[in-house]
């Protein structure tokens, strides 16, 4: 028979275990809401470059690109991109006058980035 506190240590133990892995558990969980939301909200970010599904293009770089009225907006990296981008100073005869936000998310191979000085907006 447990003495009475071989009881309330087992007990405690057991609340702890319950507790840990209630812990863990919620983590986990959040774990996977935050993925699901990064990649939701990382499709939305891109939809929302995309406004009325404007003139897109990729370079050989992996630069992808937004060809507006007047300029040309770069928008995206190709994540498995590696080591030095050069972003030109004109593509399709218009001037590469910004850098979407969130381009080059993903994007860790890259060192560096040259940007032309045509370059004003992000």
């Amino acid at each position: 028979m447990k003495s009475n506190l071989q009881k309330i240590i087992s007990d405690a133990v057991c609340i702890m275990k319950s507790t840990l892995y209630k812990q863990i558990f919620g983590a986990v969980c959040m774990g996977v809401v935050v993925s699901v939301a990064v990649i939701y909200c990382g499709d939305m970010i891109k939809m929302a470059l995309h406004p009325e599904n404007p003139v897109t293009a990729t370079l050989e770089n992996g630069l992808n690109y937004q060809v507006c009225e007047d300029h040309v907006k770069i928008i995206d990296c190709n994540e498995s991109a590696e080591d030095e981008m050069i972003i030109p100073a004109t593509i399709e005869e218009l001037p590469v006058t910004s850098i979407g936000d969130y381009t080059f998310y993903g994007c860790f191979s890259l060192v560096p980035v040259t940007i032309p000085n045509s370059v004003i907006n992000n």
